[in-house]
């Protein structure tokens, strides 16, 4: 499994409560091609459950199709050529708590897609607002194995080789418990092995089209476990 996503997080341990939008290659498909993808769990990973493959009541309650989750993105970025962009945003409706997916487009505009209703995170965290966000790749491999997986994350590349090369993610925001969108400020990073993948990350406030981004990505199968 191979993915590039956003975490809203809000908890810690047992009582970890997340959201989760981005893409992803996956064993769950009959495929090697990414696809689009959502995720939720309320307690920890103890359960959990992506796109609509959720009992009714804990389901994402869509409101329109401008997302087909589970669908194979077909217009993509390619190495070295065009890079293809999409946005996708949560936000916590103040009124009823519920949380909001938006796709936002080229221009701007946001068309909300659907949300998790506040009921599904009980008197957890995400009942009230998140903790902390987290943005880049992931990679997993169950199957037996004497050397790192050669998975790769994003395109394969490093971060150091940068724009139309590497994966990223820019122009990152949230909305703060005031309700003024800030620019994200990183304050920490995680890389399980540097030998097999990387990460580079920059603040750049005032950078209207670029702002706070990071690079990320590698192709593993670089050492021996």
């Amino acid at each position: 499994m191979s993915l590039s996503q956003l975490w809203v997080v809000g908890g810690s341990g047992a009582g970890t409560q997340t959201l989760e939008a981005g893409y992803q290659t996956s064993n769950r498909f009959s495929d090697n091609l990414p696809h689009l993808f959502i995720y939720s769990t309320s307690d920890g990973y103890a359960t959990g459950c992506y796109d609509l493959d959720c009992p009714p009541a804990t389901r994402f309650v869509k409101t329109s199709n401008v997302l087909n989750f589970g669908s194979v993105l077909t217009n993509t970025s390619t190495t070295a050529g065009t890079q293809i962009e999409g946005c996708l945003a949560f936000y916590r409706d103040p009124v009823n708590g519920n949380w909001i997916l938006f796709y936002v487009d080229p221009a701007g505009n946001h068309t909300q897609s659907g949300y998790y209703p506040k009921a599904n995170f009980g008197t957890g965290q995400l009942s009230r607002n998140a903790t902390f966000l987290e943005f880049g790749g992931e990679i997993a491999y169950l199957g037996a194995r004497t050397s790192h997986t050669a998975t790769d994350m994003g395109s394969g590349q490093f971060a150091k080789t940068g724009f139309r090369n590497a994966a990223y993610r820019r122009n990152l925001k949230y909305i703060d418990l005031n309700g003024v969108i800030q620019n994200v400020s990183f304050s920490t990073s995680a890389i399980a092995n540097a030998g097999c993948y990387s990460l580079s990350s920059v603040t750049t406030p005032g950078n209207a089209t670029w702002g706070t981004y990071l690079y990320f990505g590698g192709s593993g199968y670089s050492i021996t476990l």
